[in-house]
Formats: C-alpha cells, structure tokens, sequence
C-alpha cells in the first residue's frame, strides 16, 4: 500500500505476514512527517513613488513545530535572510519579491509578490528675466519638467494667490514686490516634484512736474520747475533736458533761455532699479 497522514507527526508502521496455515510474524518500522513551513509576508504598500520610497516587508510565515530560516530576494539581484526586511531600489520598475522558508527538517515554502516603485518626475522651470520694473512688466515662464516613463501635469502658484494649470504660463502682477514662483510636477501615477523661482517686480517711478507759468514774456522770464514725482520703494534720479541743448540733473530746477521760442520740456527719473517714466510738457 501506500499512505498520507493527516497531520505531521511519527508514526509506528505495522506488517503483519500470515501464511495459509495461520502462522504470522510482525515487522516494524517508524515513519515521520515533518511540520510543514506556511509561506507568507505582507508590504505597507506595493506601490510607491520613487522619492523617499521604502517596502516594509512583515514575515507573517508559519510553521508549528521547530526552527525555520529564511531567503528573501527582492528581484533586482539582491538577497536578505532577515525575519522582516525593508527594501529601497536603485530605480523605478517593477520588480518580484520572493520569499523562501525552509525548516530545521529541510521542508520548505516560498511565496512571491510584485512591488512597483514609479518614475519620478523633475520639476524645472525658467523664466524670461526674474527681475523687471512693474511697468509693462510680463513674466514667461518656459517648462523644462521631464519624467523617464509615463506622463505629467503642472500646477504652478505665483506667490500672490493665483494659480495655473498651464503648461508654460505667463504672468503679470498687480503690486511691485518679490514673489516666489512654485511649479508642481504630477505624473500619472500622483508623484510630485516641486521646483521653486523667485521673482521681483521692482518699483515704478511715476514723472510729475509743475511749471511756475508755462508762457512768459522774455524779458525777466523764469521758469520753476517743482519735481512731483513719486517712487514708492528705494532712491530715483532726476533727467531734465530743457528743448534748448540744456540738461539739468537738480530735483526743481529754474530756467531762463537766450532766446524767445517754443521749447519742450522733459523730465526722466530713474529708481535705483533702472526703472524710468518721462513726462513732457
């Protein structure tokens, strides 16, 4: 015959041989089954996003009677005989992990599972000039984002509240000041990279004079130039050019010409940030 036990444990065989005449001899001997290890493992999550990415692996195999050890591979070439290992990989892919349990006896179980670490997107951006006067001001920002394998989505935040969903915007602000400019990266597979750019809109000069009297008769003419002009942010300088040749670089200058005639006044201020308007009059 031939026989399976029900459980694992030794077993005392029995043969008992009777001749035809009725005498009989008895033959022993012992049988063992061993205790058969039960392969298994759970993971904190099978797929992870590349950056900061980490398999926890929890031996959750069994085995009701001696000692067992243990081989994990992990699919990309490496080995661990710890109980419960963790895991991080070089690249993304898709890899399979297998664990293998055999027993003080030799018996022995093994399980595999599939974990998959995604491609990671690179946020990058740049932008026409980072600093530029407020007035007629317009920040292009070019997306340079890659990601080896998959597809992304760009979400940018302007550092005053606004927001785009544009591949490659552009962008104008409502006040001079600094901002930090931030570019989300999201793949298909929701991982995220973040790049960061500050920009600065500088302070715009306004031009503004007053004249004493804009028409006066030659003889003991002057003329009185009071500067109104107004810079919020930092220090301006003053260019006025008198229609004759003349220049003057005081803040209210006083003119008297050589001659009678029809003459146009101008006044450039400059901010610290070569930021400029004019006014003629």
């Amino acid at each position: 015959p031939s026989k399976t036990y029900a459980t694992a444990d030794s077993f005392m065989v029995r043969l008992i041989a009777t001749s035809n005449n009725n005498c009989s001899d008895t033959a022993f001997k012992p049988v063992v089954t061993y205790a058969q290890p039960l392969a298994n493992f759970s993971i904190n999550d099978s797929d992870q996003c590349f950056r900061g990415h980490q398999f926890i692996f929890t031996n959750t195999s069994t085995l009701s009677k001696g000692s067992k050890t243990y081989l994990w591979s992990f699919g990309d070439n490496t080995n661990s005989s710890d109980t419960s290992p963790n895991k991080t990989y070089s690249s993304y892919g898709n890899y399979t992990v297998k664990l293998k349990i055999v027993s003080d006896k030799g018996c022995l179980d093994s399980l595999s599972k599939q974990v998959l670490v995604y491609a990671m997107p690179m946020a990058k951006f740049s932008v026409n000039d980072s600093d530029q006067c407020f007035k007629n001001h317009n920040f292009i920002f070019t997306n340079n984002s890659s990601i080896p394998v998959g597809s992304n989505t760009y979400n940018w935040h302007f550092g005053d509240g606004s927001t785009s969903t544009s591949t490659s915007p552009s962008k104008t602000y409502a006040t001079a000041d600094s901002f930090m400019v931030r570019l989300i990266a999201t793949s298909n597979n929701n991982c995220n990279d973040t790049a960061f750019k500050p920009v600065v809109t500088y302070a715009q000069p306004l031009a503004n004079f007053s004249i004493n009297d804009s028409d006066q008769c030659f003889r003991g003419h002057q003329f009185v130039f009071t500067n109104t002009s107004t810079l919020s942010k930092g220090s301006k300088t003053n260019y006025w050019t008198f229609g004759d040749g003349t220049s003057s670089s005081q803040n209210d200058p006083i003119k008297t010409y050589s001659s009678y005639g029809n003459y146009t006044v101008k006044l450039k201020v400059v901010s610290d940030k070569g930021c400029s308007d004019s006014l003629s009059k």
